[in-house]
């Protein structure tokens, strides 16, 4: 990450947490294979940014799913006025 903010001084890094929902049948009580649940990768994350001094877009905690079937998109809301402030300000 060092080398990366060195090489890249101008451009915004963030991180992204995991969602807790998804429509492959995983589910935030579901451990993966290395047996952690989605909250403990979620937390991984917020530490390991917290270390560089990035910034983290928390998904699993603001962030939600919409499907539109009718397209076949997916949207993605971020349902926290916040989170969405501080990422419109860093672009």
């Amino acid at each position: 990450m060092k080398h990366l903010k060195q090489t890249c001084p101008d451009s915004y890094i963030f991180y992204m947490t995991p969602y807790k929902e998804n429509y492959s049948g995983y589910t935030h009580q579901s451990k993966n294979e290395a047996n952690y649940y989605l909250n403990d990768v979620r937390m991984a994350i917020i530490e390991t940014a917290k270390i560089y001094d990035i910034d983290v877009l928390d998904l699993y905690k603001y962030g939600r799913f919409e499907e539109n079937t009718k397209e076949g998109n997916i949207l993605i809301h971020i349902t926290s006025l916040k989170q969405k402030v501080n990422l419109i300000k860093k672009f």
